[in-house]
């Protein structure tokens, strides 16, 4: 996915986003506004626009995005706690630190 023709060949994709982003950041000139938050936003409109060829737009935007960085967060955090039943499987049934219900 991000090797050289790959990324050569969604350069209009990446293109229209940032110019999208410019056109936002200009708009909002005189106010406030999150840049880390707009570059996330970004980002992620440009690999769904390549996984997906869609993107998300308008109010739904946000949310969509708040919504994948918290799932993102999650399975990271997930991913970072060391599981007994990793150590001893027959542990797992038992599930002691809820991490396959979560």
């Amino acid at each position: 996915m991000l090797n050289c023709s790959a990324l050569d060949s969604v350069y209009s994709l990446r293109r229209r986003e940032l110019r999208q982003s410019i056109n936002y950041l200009y708009s909002q000139k005189g106010l406030p506004v999150n840049v880390g938050e707009q570059m996330y936003l970004t980002v992620l409109n440009v690999i769904t626009s390549m996984l997906w060829g869609g993107t998300v737009k308008g109010e739904e935007r946000a949310s969509v995005g708040d919504e994948f960085r918290h799932v993102v967060t999650e399975m990271a955090e997930l991913v970072s706690i060391p599981n007994l039943s990793d150590f001893y499987p027959g542990l797992a049934w038992f599930d002691f630190q809820g991490v396959v219900r979560r």
